[in-house]
This record gives C-alpha cells, sequence and structure tokens, in this order.
C-alpha cells in the first residue's frame, strides 16, 4: 500500500530523507533543509512517501493560491523505475485536486552532457500528464523548462508566484517595527533629549576613530552565533535566504560600517526582527521572542554591550 507522512526533523526517517536530499540534487539546486523542515510559514509541504513500510522517497511542495510548485521529488535509486515516482505524484495530485501544479527540469540539450537523463525525466513527466507551459528561464547559469498539470500558466503569473514570499517578509517586517523592542547600545541607558548634541558629538568621535570597525565586529560575533539558534532571512537591497556565517558576518560589518548601509534580520519563526543602520552604534530587536532574548542578552553582555528593553 502506497502512503505518506509529514517529514519533520525529529521523524525516524529524518535521516533518510536527508541523505537522499543530498545525494539527488547537486549543491546548486538545494537550500538548507532547515527551510524545508519549517515549511515557508506554512505554506510548503514536506511529504515521505512509502510502499508499506519501505521507505521510496519524499516530495516538497510550496502553495500559493491555486498554484503549486513542486520544488523537490526524489526516489530512492534502488527504486527507480517500479512505479514510486508516478504514485507520489498521484499522491500530489491527491493533496492539491483544485490546484494547477508546476515544476520545472533541465531544459531539453543534445549539447548537455546529461542528455539522455534530460530526455528521461521529461518524458517521465509527460506520461504522467504534465505538458510544457511555453515558460523557459536560467538559474544558476543552468536552462529550465516549466511544465505545468491543471491548467495553463502566464510568465506573470510565475514571476509573481516567485514574489509572493518577499511580500509576505515585507508585510511582517512592516508588522513588527511597530512593536515592543529592545535596543542593545554602547550606553547603558538612553542619553536624554537635552543630551542630543553631545551625544552626537561623541557618536561621530567614536566612529571616526575606528570604534564602528570594533562595533561592527562585536555585532557580527553576536549575530553569527545566534544564526547557529535560529533560521534568519536577511534584507539588503531584497531578501535572502539560506545565508552562510560568512556571508551574514560580511553583511553585518558592511552595515555598521556604511553610512549609507543598513541590515533587516527576520527571525520568522521567533515572529523577531534585528535591524541595524549604517554608522550607528546601537542594534534594535524588535518584539524579542523568549528564545531570542535568552540568547542574544548575555551574548551583548559578553561583548561589554547593553540590553535595554523598550515599548513602542
Amino acid at each position: 500500500m502506497f502512503r505518506t507522512e509529514t517529514m519533520t526533523a525529529g521523524h525516524k526517517d529524518y535521516t533518510k530523507v536527508r541523505t537522499l536530499y543530498e545525494n539527488a540534487f547537486p549543491p546548486e539546486e538545494r537550500i538548507p533543509i532547515r527551510y524545508l523542515e519549517n515549511g515557508h510559514q506554512g505554506n510548503g509541504d514536506f511529504i515521505a512517501f512509502y510502499q508499506g513500510d519501505v521507505f521510496c522517497g519524499f516530495f516538497y511542495l510550496l502553495t500559493f493560491g491555486d498554484l503549486t510548485n513542486i520544488l523537490f521529488l526524489a526516489v530512492e535509486e534502488s527504486l527507480r523505475g517500479n512505479g514510486c515516482g508516478t504514485r507520489a505524484l498521484q499522491a500530489i495530485r491527491s493533496l492539491k485536486p483544485d490546484n494547477r501544479i508546476i515544476l520545472d527540469i533541465e531544459a531539453v540539450d543534445k549539447h548537455a552532457d546529461n542528455h539522455s537523463q534530460r530526455l528521461k525525466r521529461r518524458d517521465f513527466y509527460l506520461k504522467n500528464g504534465y505538458t510544457g507551459s511555453g515558460i523557459t528561464y536560467r538559474w544558476r547559469g543552468v536552462p529550465y523548462e516549466l511544465l505545468i498539470t491543471g491548467g495553463t500558466i502566464t510568465e506573470k503569473e510565475f514571476k509573481d508566484f516567485w514574489k509572493t514570499p518577499d511580500r509576505q517578509r515585507d508585510s511582517l517586517m512592516e508588522g513588527l517595527l511597530q512593536k515592543p523592542y529592545a535596543v542593545i547600545d554602547v550606553f547603558p541607558v538612553q542619553v536624554p533629549a537635552d543630551r542630543s548634541s553631545i551625544y552626537l558629538e561623541t557618536e561621530s568621535l567614536f566612529l571616526d576613530n575606528g570604534e564602528s570597525k570594533r562595533l561592527a565586529r562585536k555585532l557580527a560575533r553576536m549575530l553569527v552565533k545566534l544564526h547557529c539558534y535560529f533560521d534568519m532571512d536577511m534584507h539588503t537591497e531584497g531578501w535572502h535566504s539560506g545565508v552562510s556565517a560568512e556571508r551574514l558576518e560580511k553583511a553585518v560589518r558592511h552595515a555598521v560600517k556604511n553610512s549609507k548601509g543598513g541590515l533587516g534580520l527576520l527571525l520568522t519563526q521567533e515572529q523577531t526582527l534585528i535591524c541595524l543602520e549604517g554608522r550607528s552604534l546601537h542594534m534594535t530587536v524588535y518584539q524579542p521572542s523568549s528564545g531570542v532574548r535568552e540568547i542574544l542578552k548575555p551574548l551583548a553582555q559578553s561583548e561589554g554591550l547593553f540590553w535595554r528593553e523598550k515599548s513602542q
């Protein structure tokens, strides 16, 4: 009997899914598996499938409105060719019966090293009711073709599909900016308004004498450590997910030292937003969750900085 189970980090077959994910997809096509576990803010379905008690493979779906994208579908190598992939596609249709379902494949190219593999993959989907959408695109230098079942799709719809996560993050960020916040600062208490001219003079003195570099190192160390506990979406001229520790560290340093810089870090699972402004001596943490506070507050103290809670 063919059956499915929702996949989580604590699932008994999680290691099998992770191993298959890493073996079936090259690094340039993968995203950190924790983003699959988190389900894209409730819009994702991370599913393992079985024949009886035998683990066969997994798929991951992303859905916005009536459009579902099969981001990943993989079958255990030893079980390929025995109908598991076809049954997985049938399960996806049962899960999303009223939706148009899309997926992308490497475009067929007779000059490609894996031409026969690309052709075989395309034939498999065509035999299972998918058709060409007429949409092609390049990603990381590789040409892809979009296939669809259950209807048609325009290029605008496809582009809008991928803009939806950014709009969701923009909306969440705007809402969090109105919430109570904490400030991580070089000052233990807020400088009074009637001392603002002295404060600005002192801030300029610190920043012009290398304090920005020292502060950047401190904040970078704190946030890279925090990233070990929580996923972060980074906003610098657009949203970026799956950010590496090295990229995060460089972004923090650039934001602190650049007068026109700025950096937003969205911890969606914690409903927390962290903001840095260019050439500033503080960092703002909007609606810090208890988990974020538990980690970040002692990290600030360890760097000789102060944590101050404020309300809007």
